[in-house]
């Protein structure tokens, strides 16, 4: 049985509404060029970017880096074609998941990225992923998680409490994120960031195997 995930939303029919809603409300292309800044990637990377969505993370670092090799997954195939439409020309790499079993071999990549979805995986799955993440990464591999962050000041925390009602995003603003990484094995576990947007502050968390 596949493993269990939230779609955005709560609803795959909103997936082709998710690029214009990111790019409005949660400063997007800022936040991402942060993101790829943070994870320390260069042409020699091998790079998997998990949960990669419609593949605007992708689109950029390969804006970036030309020469990296990158591979997407995704849990739903229908936003993963939404990603071959628009990486058609990149000739990106882009597979399917099951939910449980990263398809990929022990210690196969240098970095692993994953942008506003780690909070789509249920509270129970949140350490096994991390532990298929810390898996397939190389010795002193790094993990960058941008997602939503523990809210700091009055509005965020409004509409954060707004928010979890739509969006399972209880464990991010718990601050549960970074005891869930050590207990599946990531250590050097920092937060590289911290961004207001109209939806809530998000952060960029990262780890080393």
């Amino acid at each position: 049985m596949a493993g269990e995930y939230i779609p955005a939303f709560r609803f795959k029919s909103l997936n082709n509404f998710f690029d214009k809603f990111l790019s409005i409300a949660m400063r997007e292309r800022f936040i991402k060029s942060e993101l790829i800044i943070y994870s320390g990637l260069d042409e020699s990377s091998y790079v998997l970017d998990f949960g990669c969505g419609t593949g605007t993370l992708i689109k950029m670092i390969l804006e970036k880096y030309p020469g990296i090799d990158i591979v997407g997954i995704d849990i739903d195939p229908g936003i993963l074609q939404i990603a071959r439409e628009k990486l058609n020309q990149y000739g990106a790499s882009l597979v399917g998941y099951d939910g449980i079993t990263i398809p990929f071999s022990d210690g196969a990549f240098d970095i692993v990225v994953t942008s506003l979805a780690i909070h789509h995986i249920s509270t129970d799955r949140k350490v096994p992923l991390f532990r298929e993440l810390n898996r397939i990464l190389k010795p002193d591999g790094r993990l960058s998680i941008l997602d939503f962050a523990i809210p700091n000041d009055v509005y965020s925390t409004l509409i954060t409490s707004f928010l979890r009602k739509t969006e399972p995003i209880g464990d991010n603003i718990e601050g549960k994120i970074p005891g869930m990484l050590r207990e599946a094995g990531f250590n050097n576990i920092n937060q590289t960031g911290y961004y207001k947007t109209m939806f809530g502050a998000l952060t960029i968390l990262s780890g080393k195997k």
